[in-house]
């Protein structure tokens, strides 16, 4: 949120901007996952933590379209609204929030276009073509050193990683939405050639 881009997005176009953690991978996640990576039956909490996340961002866009406008610091000195109640709650992540943000637009009920920076999805195939990845596959080659059975892992894995992540909503991110939510518009804005959240990920 406090990155100059965001600053001056702000500032030029009057948007007001709202973030929350991306709980399941957010730095207090780092010993549940490092412990699910040492013990792989253990994964679907990683997943019913994403799925926290996503419900933290829908909670924190009906407060800032429904709730914060109450409070004396969301207003102007003669009471009036800072934030513009009326216009459509909109969705821009970058990186994890472009890779998470598909997942969430397709589930929000209020978010009706998003903006997906440096996207992905399909974990199992992102993770170990990251740069990020090193750290966490000395973890992994600890407990399950052969690289087959790595592989053989980040399949299986993924079916419970559908649930917290893009690669479980990605039809319903546009043209067919989930019951109780809208149609969505969604632009994707790809790095070419990155070495962090690798372009295959986001051509799935």
């Amino acid at each position: 949120m406090g990155a100059g881009n965001v600053r001056d997005m702000a500032s030029e176009h009057g948007f007001a901007f709202c973030a929350t953690k991306w709980i399941g991978m957010a730095s207090e996640d780092v010993p549940n996952v490092v412990s699910a990576l040492t013990d792989l039956t253990r994964f679907q909490t990683v997943a019913d933590r994403l799925q926290q996340g996503m419900l933290n961002f829908i909670f924190l866009g009906r407060a800032m379209t429904e709730g914060f406008t109450g409070h004396q610091a969301f207003q102007t000195a003669d009471g009036k609204p800072l934030i513009d109640t009326k216009t459509q709650l909109t969705y821009d992540g970058n990186s994890q929030g472009g890779i998470m943000g598909g997942a969430l637009t397709a589930v929000s009920p209020d978010i009706r276009r998003a903006v997906l920076g440096v996207p992905a999805m399909n974990y199992s195939t992102l993770l170990n073509r990251s740069s990020d990845y090193p750290v966490y596959g000395q973890v992994l080659s600890a407990a399950y050193p052969d690289k087959l059975d790595q592989q053989i892992a980040f399949g299986l894995i993924q079916m419970l990683w559908d649930r917290g992540e893009a690669n479980g909503y990605a039809h319903h991110m546009t043209n067919d939405p989930l019951p109780g939510t809208p149609a969505h518009k969604v632009l994707m804005h790809v790095a070419f050639g990155d070495h962090q959240v690798a372009p295959v990920a986001a051509e799935v």
